[in-house]
């Protein structure tokens, strides 16, 4: 179940930078919260952290923007 999560979490970072500020906030709270919580999996985890890290990178120069 690990290894479909993770691929779940790559689908879904590449549309993390066209999602509106509010659906990153609630992807953010809810699923990679969540995620974070109740995981186990250090690859799961691992996974999260990558997504975050290439978030912030992304948007280093303009925290708030939005790409809608």
């Amino acid at each position: 179940t690990s290894e479909l999560v993770m691929l779940s979490l790559d689908l879904v970072k590449e549309r993390l930078s066209v999602m509106n500020m509010e659906m990153r906030k609630n992807f953010i709270q809810v699923i990679l919260t969540s995620l974070i919580e109740k995981s186990p999996d250090p690859k799961i985890l691992r996974a999260v952290v990558k997504i975050v890290e290439e978030w912030v990178k992304n948007n280093s120069g303009n925290p708030m923007a939005t790409n809608q």
